[in-house]
């Protein structure tokens, strides 16, 4: 078999690469997973104003909920946003990548050996001009990084609980292993995603710590509940620009997701550049393989460009600020202007927007923050673990 796309992971980035493709009339591809279902067995979310409107066809019918209006809770105030917020769960991916795919065009329950332009998969051989790597971290090095470690779990009331909106951030909570916030989502009248994250120094989890506050939390919406389902990772936050070298890379490989750096450093949200990326390559199909990839790197080195400003402000909270006022960042954060938080989220921050996120009293001593960015004994190397955008 020869196709001129191959793409190897069929988690986020790789199954919304494939619609793409699909959606664009491009068949020449095959989308690879190892395991027996396409995307696991995760959460996923973004703004309404991370997808432009060329996307919104294709990407919308994903979507498992979506809310008009958020609000985020702080110390020193709470905050409503008019802006629209989604939520996309593994199945709905498998779901749409089942019915939209040929079945010559997906491969499931199967692991490649992947060499030069080919792919071998049992006693099946596949030749590609280009090969999409979307497989996650794997078990190399990620490069120094901090922790956003979180548990959430689907909570089912017998009353209904009375959240009519995403509470992105309530960090009222108690502050511990660093930045600490509740999630929580209202799925219906009854049920609650409710997830407590933390932004560490290392992935260690203590999982039962996490499973009391969720209880307690809980408590505030109803008295009689059961947990319905669990989902756990710890995403790492890059420190510097390490996540994107990938020396082993051919000339017609090139690497996405996580692994590949294309994600949103601070806040871990990988949806709006994964969408990004999936309508360029879809756009782009029809070029000669050596142009194609040349364009999709383009996109990748603009891309690192805007998460400069994020490796840094990642050095000054992990590296600078105490762990238990690190929120204080994030305060400041959510006081900015609509339209600054939106291209935040995107990752196509303006140099107004890193002006107003660096103005005001800083959490953090002058020297402290300097510190952080010109030495680098306090980062330590990192292993990839349960991480997957």
């Amino acid at each position: 078999m020869k196709v001129k796309i191959a793409i190897v992971g069929g988690g986020l980035s790789g199954g919304l690469a494939a619609l793409a493709l699909k959606n664009e009339g491009m068949n020449s591809f095959v989308l690879i997973e190892s395991a027996s279902s396409f995307g696991g067995d995760h959460t996923w979310s973004f703004m309404d104003s991370d997808i432009p409107d060329s996307i919104a066809s294709w990407m919308k019918p994903l979507v498992s909920f979506h809310w008009n209006s958020h609000q985020v809770n702080f110390p020193k105030f709470q905050r409503d946003l008019d802006l629209g917020y989604n939520t996309l769960r593994s199945k709905s991916l498998h779901k749409a990548l089942l019915r939209s795919l040929d079945n010559n065009q997906f491969r499931l329950g199967k692991t490649p050996e992947i060499h030069k332009n080919q792919l071998r998969l049992d006693e099946e051989i596949i030749d590609f001009d280009i090969l999409i790597d979307a497989r996650g971290t794997g078990p190399n090095s990620l490069g120094p990084c901090g922790y956003q470690n979180f548990l959430g779990q689907d909570i089912h009331f017998d009353r209904p609980h009375g959240l009519k909106q995403p509470i992105l951030m309530d960090a009222t909570v108690e502050q511990k292993d660093g930045y600490r916030f509740i999630y929580t989502l209202p799925l219906d009248d009854h049920t609650l995603l409710i997830e407590d994250t933390r932004y560490s120094h290392s992935s260690f989890m203590d999982l039962n710590d996490y499973r009391d506050s969720i209880k307690c939390y809980a408590k505030k919406f109803g008295s009689t509940f059961k947990m319905e389902r669990e989902e756990k990772a710890g995403l790492a936050l890059p420190l510097t620009e390490q996540m994107f070298q990938h020396p082993g890379e051919f000339n017609h490989h090139i690497t996405i997701g996580l692994k590949g750096g294309l994600f949103q450093p601070i806040s871990g949200y990988s949806i709006p550049q994964a969408m990004l990326f999936a309508q360029l390559l879809s756009k782009s199909a029809h070029l000669k393989s050596t142009s194609l990839i040349d364009t999709l790197q383009h996109y990748k080195n603009s891309f690192k460009k805007q998460c400069r400003f994020f490796w840094t402000l990642n050095r000054m909270l992990f590296g600078a600020a105490l762990p238990k006022e690190r929120y204080i960042v994030f305060q400041h954060f959510y006081g900015l202007p609509i339209d600054t938080i939106m291209r935040f989220y995107r990752g196509e921050l303006l140099t107004k927007d890193k002006v107003r996120i660096l103005t005001g009293k800083p959490p953090v001593s002058i020297a402290s923050a300097i510190k952080s960015l010109t030495t680098s004994h306090w980062m330590r190397p990192t292993k990839s673990q349960d991480m997957t955008l």
